[in-house]
Parts: C-alpha cells; sequence; structure tokens
C-alpha cells in the first residue's frame, strides 16, 4: 500500500501544472529581483511582485521586457487567452540593469522639470504643447477630483 501512496503522490505532482521555462538568455522578475538586490541596486524588502507590476506597465515605463508563450515564441506584450495569460515576462539582465540604474534619474528629471517655471523668453513648443493640452482637457483620464 506503500507503493500506491507513492505512485499517487507522484502523478499528483507531476500533473500539477507548471510555469514554462524562458529561453536561454532571459529571466523571470523573480531571479530579477534576487539580481537587483545582489548588485545592490534594490533594497532587500523588495518585492518580487513590483517587478512584475512594472513590467506590466512597460508601455508606460520602458521597462525592457518580452512575453514569452510555453512553445518559446516571444512577444511585445502580455498574451490573453479564454481570460488566461499565456505568457511569462523575461529580462536580458544587461537591459534591465541599465534601465533600472536609470529609471530613479528619469522621474526625478520629470519631477524637476515640472517644477521649473518657463522664462518668458525660453518657452519651448513642449511648454506650449502642454498649455494647449491643459486648455483642452486632454490627459486628464487618470485625474479624479475630490469632492
Amino acid at each position: 500500500m506503500a507503493d500506491a501512496e507513492k505512485d499517487t503522490a507522484t502523478a499528483t505532482a507531476d500533473s500539477t501544472p507548471k510555469k514554462h521555462k524562458l529561453p536561454d538568455g532571459w529571466i523571470t522578475p523573480v531571479a530579477a529581483r534576487h539580481r537587483l538586490v545582489e548588485e545592490g541596486l534594490a533594497k532587500s524588502t523588495m518585492n518580487s511582485a513590483q517587478i512584475y507590476i512594472l513590467s506590466r506597465n512597460a508601455e508606460k515605463n520602458g521597462m525592457p521586457v518580452k512575453h514569452f508563450d510555453a512553445a518559446g515564441n516571444q512577444y511585445d506584450a502580455i498574451q490573453i487567452v479564454d481570460g488566461e495569460t499565456t505568457t511569462r515576462p523575461g529580462f536580458q539582465w544587461d537591459s534591465l540593469r541599465e534601465w533600472w540604474t536609470n529609471r530613479p534619474k528619469r522621474e526625478a528629471k520629470a519631477k524637476t522639470a515640472d517644477d521649473k517655471k518657463p522664462t518668458e523668453d525660453a518657452a519651448s513648443s513642449s511648454d506650449s504643447d502642454l498649455e494647449d493640452e491643459a486648455a483642452a482637457g486632454e490627459g486628464d483620464e487618470d485625474f479624479v477630483e475630490a469632492e
């Protein structure tokens, strides 16, 4: 009877769906998190879920991520079939490290640009584009006014 229990346990373990592997040279968000922490680029309290969240917003934040299905096909975006995600995000370490180390600079740059007031003689077309956008009420999709 002990052998039958072992066979059942093995069959159950084998039938459990496993995530497919990424192609050689690509790492998962969990592995990326570990490498970032090991190299001192992220705090040890960072959760790998943060990497997954950033990868889902790659179109907006420029994160260098690709998505792979079980057959090894590469996609620029997450693939969803019948409501189920069929791909896994993957990174090439050098590209991710470069993006990660430059990421704080991009955020800080954006904040300081918003804080600066344009001078009258140095008004650029980008400033007037922002004014036009504000006047038209565009870009407010994410803005929710407090009641």
